[in-house]
Parts: structure tokens; C-alpha cells; sequence
């Protein structure tokens, strides 16, 4: 089997040394091809490709690199890919140039080959529409670090033929990690999922109780490895914007509108300049604490059981998904059987207080 892998950023780096680290690769069965935009970084990528397969070497030795090195070709354009089985874009989260690369992609390749791209943020009807041979394309959302969330995110449109998702759902087994599937509305679930919780954390910021940092360490002691606004800083304003944009529906349309109005503001993040913004809290800290754990954790749970409650997948593979996705603390189903009344009560607080449609259905017994 032959992949090729297109970008060289971080996850795009990722890929390939997830690839070079797999036992079919070392064992001889994929080669690969990684294109790059700049011939200038061809020389860089390979002498990191040479001293990923000295390693190999070392711990395996029947993978000699001398021959391991002839399956892995670095370019910088899209020549030689008819005989690529599975091409994997990851560049930069622009549609247009997504929309571009692949369209001179498709003139490179065979008629066959899967073509995935790693947007976590763009629907794939906008990437793919009048591309040939629709049924050969697919999302394929990696999390980074990958080798540290072995779980990839596969993303598919009513075109999409089982023979593309069971394919790449061989490669991801071959690089000993797990696939979860999802289609139409539920495509790039996580990162949905994600916008729910740095909204809801936006939100308990805006009633001047906690501040980002604080709100950071109650994600972190209560749900998830990285708090919501490290995530923020780390994935990029415009990013988070483009999900909200593009992930919007009528019942979250007022429930992102301060935050995205907030995040179009030319101004850093939330932090220390922002304060003043903020009315004055009044709960005291540990109470304030209390509250935003119970809100995040019931947001967390409500937006996951809608997937339950439409027979999209099952609870077993969802809660491990999402508790390897997140980093979590403890299991989604856990969680809810030790507070289910609590969340429960959240949420009809904060619908309650609010009157916005997102809190207004219940879900959370889903779980049980």
C-alpha cells in the first residue's frame, strides 16, 4: 500500500512518523510519499525521516534503513502519485486552498485513490463539491499529538463509499490506533463538542466569578487535560471562529453570539485585559468553582448523548472516543452516574436564567 501524505506542519509531521513507526512500514508493506510546498524543506524532512529510521533500525532489526529509506519519497509538487492508494491532506485550514490542492490533486491521481483531508473545522460538502469521483472522498481527523490521542475522527458525505471508509479505516488500524465514524450533521463531532465547552467557559468568565485561569484549572481537576482557553490559545481565534461559523444550528445560534462577537474583537484572548469587561461576580470562589464544573460537565454530557439518542454510535465506543480525545479524567458514563441530578439541575438553571434553546432539552439520562 502507498500513502501520501501532503503538508508538513505539525500534525502533517505527525502522519508521517506515525507511518514510519508502524509495523506494516517496518515489516515493509507501505511506502510513502510526503510532498511539501518549498523544495528548500525537502533536505530538513529528510534527514528527519533518516534518523526516525535509525531508530527503527535499533529497535527492530530486521528494518534495515538502507531499504527502508527506498519506500519514502519527499517532494515538493504532486508528480508520480497514480499508483497512491490513500492521499491525506493536512495544509493549512483555508478552504480555498484546500479546495485548490485538491482539485490538482485529482489530476494526479488514479480514479481510485482515496483522497482525506484532516480539516477539523470546514464541512466537507464546501471542500469537495464538483470534484470527480466523490465517492473516493472523506474526512480523516487526526488530534495532536497523535501518538499521544490514538483515536482518528473519519468524516464522510452521502457520497462517500463504504469501500473509502473501510480502507481508511485499515490504515488507521495499521498505525495501531482506532477509528470512530460519523457523517452528515455529526462530521468533526469533537471539535463541535469542543466549541460547546469554550463557550460554556466563556460564559461563566462573563459573570466576573473566576477568572480564565481559574476557569482553566476547574476543566482541568474536573474534566479534561487542557483547559478550554489553552485550547483557544493553542488552536487560534480565527479557527474557532471558522467553527462557529460553519458548526452553527438553530439552537446554538444565540448561545455562541457573545463569544463569536467577543473573539471578532481585533484584542488578545481572555485575560488580564479583558477584566474590566466583566461585571462583578457575585459568588464567593469555591462556590464559583462548584458551579462552572457542574455546568461544563453537564455541557459536556448533554451535547454527547444527542449521538446516543440518534443510534450514531454506540455509548461504549463514544465514551472511550471522547475520553481519549479529551484527556478526561474520568469516563462520560461515570461521570453521569455519579451526578446525574446535579447535571440535570444545571442545565435546567441555566435554561431557566437564560431561555436559550441549548440548554433546553435534557439529555444526560441517555447515559445510563
Amino acid at each position: 500500500m502507498q500513502i501520501a501524505v501532503i503538508g508538513k506542519g505539525k500534525l502533517g509531521k505527525e502522519i508521517v512518523n506515525l507511518i514510519l513507526s508502524s509495523k506494516r512500514f517496518i515489516l515493509e508493506d507501505l511506502a510513502l510519499v510526503w510532498i511539501c510546498r518549498n523544495p528548500a524543506d525537502i533536505d530538513a524532512l529528510q534527514q528527519m525521516v533518516e534518523k526516525k529510521l535509525r531508530k527503527n533500525a535499533l529497535n527492530f532489526p530486521q528494518a534495515c534503513s538502507a531499504r527502508s529509506l527506498d519506500r519514502v519519497r519527499i517532494q515538493a509538487n504532486l508528480e508520480g502519485l497514480w499508483a497512491i492508494d490513500l492521499a491525506i491532506e493536512t495544509i493549512t485550514e483555508d478552504l480555498h486552498q484546500k479546495r485548490t490542492l485538491l482539485a490538482n490533486l485529482c489530476n494526479q491521481c488514479a480514479p481510485s485513490t482515496i483522497i482525506a483531508t484532516n480539516t477539523s473545522s470546514i464541512p466537507l460538502e464546501r471542500i469537495f463539491t464538483d470534484l470527480p469521483n466523490p465517492e473516493r472522498f472523506a474526512g480523516m481527523h487526526f488530534f495532536y499529538p497523535a501518538k499521544l490521542t490514538p483515536i482518528v475522527e473519519i468524516n464522510t458525505t452521502q457520497q462517500t463509499s463504504p469501500n473509502t471508509i473501510q480502507l481508511i479505516e485499515q490504515v488507521v488500524e495499521a498505525l495501531a490506533l482506532k477509528s470512530v465514524v460519523f457523517s452528515g450533521a455529526n462530521n468533526m463531532f469533537f471539535s463541535k463538542l469542543l466549541l460547546d465547552l469554550m463557550n460554556e467557559a466563556f460564559l461563566v468568565l462573563g459573570e466576573g466569578n473566576l477568572t480564565h485561569l481559574e476557569i482553566d484549572e476547574v476543566v482541568k481537576d474536573h474534566i479534561m487535560l487542557l483547559g478550554t482557553f489553552e485550547i483557544l490559545n493553542q488552536t487560534g481565534s480565527e479557527i474557532v471562529i471558522q467553527g462557529f461559523d460553519n458548526f452553527d444550528s438553530p439552537e446554538r445560534t444565540a448561545y455562541y453570539a457573545p463569544f463569536k462577537t467577543f473573539l471578532r474583537v481585533p484584542l488578545r484572548v481572555p485575560g488580564t485585559q479583558r477584566e474590566s469587561v466583566w461585571v462583578p461576580g457575585t459568588l464567593i470562589k469555591e462556590e464559583a468553582k462548584a458551579d462552572a464544573a457542574l455546568r461544563l460537565k453537564a455541557v459536556l454530557a448533554n451535547t454527547t448523548a444527542v449521538l446516543i439518542q440518534q443510534g450514531a454510535i454506540d455509548k461504549e465506543t463514544l465514551d472511550y472516543a471522547t475520553t481519549t480525545v479529551l484527556g478526561m479524567n474520568n469516563t462520560i458514563s461515570s461521570l453521569v452516574r455519579a451526578e446525574e441530578e446535579q447535571l440535570a439541575q444545571a442545565l435546567a438553571a441555566r435554561f431557566e436564567k437564560t431561555q436559550l434553546a441549548f440548554y433546553k432539552e435534557n439529555r444526560i439520562s441517555a447515559w445510563l
